[in-house]
C-alpha cells in the first residue's frame, strides 16, 4: 500500500511539472526609462516595469479577444495590441533617432501591426496640423507611397472576402493623403490649389454621387474647390462660413450628408480662435428651413448671443477666500481677463502656467487685471490649491447659485473658459483665447488698444 502511494505521488508530481503555465496576456518591453514613465494602457492597471524594461498586463476580466491601445502620453503616440486569454502578445517599443517604433511577437502580432499601420495611414501623419519644423513635401510623398504599398502587402493576412474591402479603403485613404500633401505644398509655395493641375487631377476622381465618396473629406474637398473664400483656421470666418453653407446645401446630393457637414459648424465655427457673426450664421441656417439643423444650432447660437461683443456683462457675484461676496462691477475701470476653472479640471490646471506667464507680463500694467473664478464645490480643496500654488492674481470662488446665474446669463457651462471684458464692463471677447494660445497676448493688446472695443 505504501509503495502504491509513493508511485502515485511521484506520478502526480510529474504531472504537476508538465502542466502548462498561464500565458501572460500582454508583455510590454520598453528599454528607455523616459518612455517607460509615459507608457500606459487606458482603462487598465498601471504598467510596472522591472529593471529590464519589461511590464506585464494581466486582467482576468478580459475573457475573449480584445483590442487594447498602448499609449505614450507625452509623445501623444499610440500602438494597437490585440490580446486573447491563453495567448501572449509581446510589444517592444524603442526609439530610433526621434522616431518611435514598435515590434510585435505572438499570435496576433500580424493583425496588431496592420491595425497600427492603418491607424497611422492618415493625412495628418504626413502633413501635421501644427508642424514643429518645415515640411519636406518630397519626403512626405515618398513616405506615404511606401506606407501605402506596405499596408497593401499586409492585407494578405486576412480572409479573401475582407481583403477587397480593405484594399478599397486603403485606395481611398491613399487619395486623401496625396490630395492633402499636394494642397499643402501648393499653398506653401504661394499657389492656388484650385488652379493646380496635379491637385485637380486627383479631385476629378471624386464622384460625389458614388457612395464610396460620402466621406466628409471628399465632400469638403469638392465644396472648398468651388469656394471663392479661403477656409481659415483662425480669425474672421463669417463670409467663408456663409458661402460654405450655401454651396453645401445646393450641391451635395444627399440630405444626411448636407446636415452632417453644416451641423459640424455648430462646433467648429465657434472655436475661440475663430471670429464669426453668430446672428448672421443663425439667419443663414434658418433660411434653409431644416428643422433638424435649426435644433442643432439653436442652443449654441443662443449661448453665443448672450456674450455678443459690446453687450454689457451681467453683474455676477462670487466669494473671496474669506467668504465675502463681491460683484464683477467692482472691478470695472480696467480690462479684465477672466478665467473660469476648477481643481478637478485637468485642462484648466494645464492652462494655469500660461495664465501666470501672461499675468507676469502685465502685472505692472494698470490698464488690465487678471481674475480667476473657481467652480469647485469643495471650498477646502480650492483653498489648498491656492495655498500650494500661491498665485499672485485675484482668486475667487463661485457658489452653486453663482454658477447657475452665469450659465443662464452668459452660457458658461463648460470649463476651461476665458472671457475678456472692456474697461466699461462690456464684453470684448465672450469666448476668449486660452492663455496657451500663441495669439492670446495679441488678443489682449487689441482690446487694450481699443481695436476690438
Amino acid at each position: 500500500m505504501k509503495q502504491l502511494f509513493s508511485k502515485t505521488l511521484m506520478l502526480l508530481v510529474g504531472v504537476a511539472f508538465v502542466l502548462p503555465t498561464q500565458a501572460q496576456l500582454l508583455k510590454v518591453i520598453v528599454p528607455d526609462k523616459a518612455l517607460q514613465a509615459q507608457t500606459a494602457i487606458p482603462w487598465q492597471k498601471a504598467l510596472v516595469f522591472d529593471n529590464k524594461g519589461v511590464a506585464v498586463l494581466e486582467n482576468p476580466e478580459i475573457t475573449e479577444r480584445k483590442e487594447l491601445i498602448v499609449e505614450l502620453e507625452e509623445r501623444k503616440e499610440f500602438f494597437f495590441a490585440i490580446v486573447e486569454p491563453g495567448q501572449t502578445l509581446t510589444i517592444t517599443i524603442q526609439l530610433k533617432g526621434d522616431q518611435t517604433q514598435a515590434a510585435y511577437t505572438g499570435k496576433y502580432a500580424a493583425e496588431s501591426m496592420y491595425m497600427n499601420a492603418d491607424a497611422h495611414f492618415y493625412p495628418s501623419t504626413y502633413i501635421p496640423v501644427n508642424p514643429v519644423k518645415p515640411i519636406d513635401y518630397m519626403a512626405a510623398k515618398a513616405q506615404e507611397e511606401a506606407d501605402y504599398k506596405a499596408l497593401n502587402k499586409m492585407i494578405g493576412i486576412f480572409p479573401a472576402e475582407k481583403q477587397a474591402m480593405l484594399l478599397q479603403k486603403n485606395e481611398l485613404t491613399h487619395l486623401k493623403n496625396r490630395m492633402t500633401i499636394r494642397k499643402a505644398e501648393v499653398t506653401a509655395q504661394g499657389g492656388n490649389f484650385r488652379k493646380d493641375a496635379e491637385y485637380q487631377g486627383m479631385l476629378s476622381q471624386v464622384d460625389i454621387n458614388d457612395p464610396k465618396y460620402r466621406d466628409e473629406f471628399f465632400l469638403n474637398a469638392y465644396i472648398y474647390n468651388m469656394m471663392t473664400h479661403d477656409v481659415k483656421k483662425e480669425g474672421e470666418v463669417t463670409e467663408e462660413t456663409l458661402e460654405y453653407i450655401d454651396l453645401v446645401w445646393k450641391n451635395i446630393p444627399r440630405l444626411e450628408s448636407r446636415r452632417q457637414m453644416i451641423g459640424a459648424l455648430s462646433f467648429s465655427a465657434f472655436l475661440p480662435e475663430k471670429k464669426i457673426d453668430a446672428q448672421r450664421l443663425w439667419d443663414a441656417v434658418q433660411r434653409l428651413g431644416d428643422e433638424q439643423l435649426n435644433n442643432m444650432f439653436k442652443e449654441v447660437i443662443e449661448e453665443k448671443l448672450l456674450v455678443a461683443k459690446g453687450k454689457k456683462c451681467p453683474d455676477f457675484t462670487f466669494n473671496d477666500i474669506n467668504g465675502q461676496q463681491h460683484h464683477i462691477s467692482e472691478f470695472y475701470g480696467k480690462v479684465l481677463y477672466l478665467d473660469y476653472w476648477a481643481t478637478w479640471c485637468h485642462p484648466c490646471v494645464w492652462e494655469i502656467p500660461f495664465f501666470e506667464k501672461l499675468y507676469e507680463e502685465y502685472k505692472n500694467d494698470e490698464r488690465i487685471q487678471f481674475i480667476s473664478f473657481s467652480l469647485d464645490d469643495n471650498v477646502e480643496k480650492w483653498k489648498a490649491k491656492l495655498k500650494k500654488d500661491t498665485p499672485e492674481w485675484a482668486q475667487f470662488i463661485l457658489t452653486k447659485a453663482d454658477q447657475q446665474f452665469l450659465q443662464k446669463e452668459m452660457g458658461i457651462a463648460g470649463i476651461p473658459r476665458f472671457v475678456v471684458l472692456s474697461a466699461d464692463g462690456t464684453i470684448a471677447e465672450g469666448d476668449a483665447l486660452r492663455p496657451s494660445d500663441k495669439n492670446a497676448k495679441a488678443m489682449l493688446e487689441d482690446v487694450l488698444s481699443g481695436r476690438k472695443m
